[in-house]
């Protein structure tokens, strides 16, 4: 018996739902996403709880405290909903039959699937309030390039969770599922970046001042070469998957959205935008 997803809705045609990625393959995509974007928070909130301190400290907690506050206590639910409704949509598409999958499930998961898409869209209207806010209102936060880029790769996974819960009420499982992954491996770029900044730390990498013929241009810190590093990972992560799925032009809104990455990054070298 194949492994390839099968789910029967009367408004999805038998060529859409051979289209489905294998089960395997995406259930490993899945939880290495999961595990991306779950994993480093936790830490992070454990450090806390035992220390008072964060570990990767930023500036936010100082320039925009309720914001922050907000968004991190939005960021606790979604770290339980989210691996909560992959479990919940992985018993539903697996090689059961429709009456041992049972309603009952599917209906918990749709609705709680608008529930995570709600809770989603406020974790990401505070996160922009507070990045843009104390980043290029305030300054000094995070630098124009980063916040472009988190703000494209944020955006863009809002907007491919509401994609996936639009596909998922029309029976088009198949986009459901490739829509959800892409919109966690997006937004694992916040929680991989604070691993790999901490990592850097750990390691003493600081890289310092950029220098081209004429001259150092500019300045490129710890964050700066870790957000480009972070991108790399999860742009790797993702076109593997697109590439065996056959999707990486198809879907080109998602290639887009990480091809258009590297525009921001010459950004650092220009005194003054890059700091």
């Amino acid at each position: 018996m194949s492994d390839a997803v099968s789910v029967r809705h009367p408004a999805v045609s038998a060529a859409e739902r051979s289209a489905s990625p294998p089960r395997r393959l995406f259930t490993r995509y899945l939880i290495a996403a999961l595990f991306l974007l779950v994993v480093p928070f936790l830490l992070s909130y454990a450090i806390f709880a035992v220390t008072g301190e964060w570990a990767v400290r930023t500036a936010y907690q100082d320039v925009a405290p309720v914001a922050h506050a907000t968004h991190a206590l939005v960021g606790v639910l979604l770290l339980v909903a989210f691996p909560l409704q992959a479990l919940l949509g992985l018993k539903i598409t697996g090689k059961r039959s429709a009456a041992q999958r049972g309603s009952a499930k599917r209906t918990w998961h749709r609705r709680q699937g608008s529930f995570v898409v709600a809770l989603y869209l406020a974790y990401v209207a505070t996160g922009m309030v507070m990045l843009w806010d104390s980043s290029v209102v305030g300054r000094g936060v995070a630098s124009l390039a980063s916040t472009l880029q988190i703000t494209v790769l944020v955006g863009a996974s809002a907007i491919y969770f509401a994609l996936a819960w639009q596909a998922a009420r029309k029976g088009d499982i198949a986009l459901h599922m490739d829509h959800v992954l892409f919109a966690l491996i997006a937004i694992s770029n916040i929680s991989l970046g604070r691993l790999v900044i901490a990592s850097f730390k750990g390691l003493g990498i600081e890289p310092g001042a950029v220098v081209l013929p004429g001259g150092a241009v500019g300045f490129v810190s710890a964050g700066e070469f870790g957000a480009i590093t972070t991108i790399a990972l999860l742009a790797a992560l993702w076109l593997s998957y697109a590439a065996q799925r056959g999707i990486v032009f198809t879907q080109w809104g998602k290639t887009a959205a990480l091809a258009v990455l590297p525009i921001f990054w010459p950004i650092v070298l220009v005194p003054g935008l890059g700091q």
